[in-house]
């Protein structure tokens, strides 16, 4: 089973700028894609699977929404995959918004 067969959410696409402090920096970027479950992040920051990782990702209102999780994939000189993990459920109902709004607006340019 290929690790997208083992998704239970699809991902919808998005550009959000995200940002993350680590013991090599902080750093910034996009997230490309995102669903409750995890996101990827286009990045050439170096990381490490399995290593735990707070982001902040930007809302399209400007508010940032902070996110833990567990990096379980990781492409050099291109990104990495996120999963969530301990979302307070402030957090887990602000990014099930997000993610409505990103699949309306993803259906509207269709």
């Amino acid at each position: 089973m290929t690790k997208e067969d083992q998704r239970k959410h699809n991902r919808v696409g998005v550009s959000l700028n995200v940002q993350w402090q680590s013991a090599t920096g902080k750093y910034t970027a996009r997230c490309a894609d995102i669903s409750p479950e995890g996101c990827y992040i286009d990045s050439i920051a170096p990381m490490q699977e399995g290593k735990r990782i707070s982001i902040d990702v930007q809302l399209p209102t400007g508010r940032w929404l902070p996110l833990r999780g567990e990096i379980v994939k990781h492409q050099p000189n291109s990104g990495f995959g996120v999963r969530f993990l301990e979302l307070p459920e402030s957090s887990r109902m602000m990014l099930e918004h997000l993610i409505m709004y990103a699949r309306e607006d993803e259906a509207e340019e269709s």
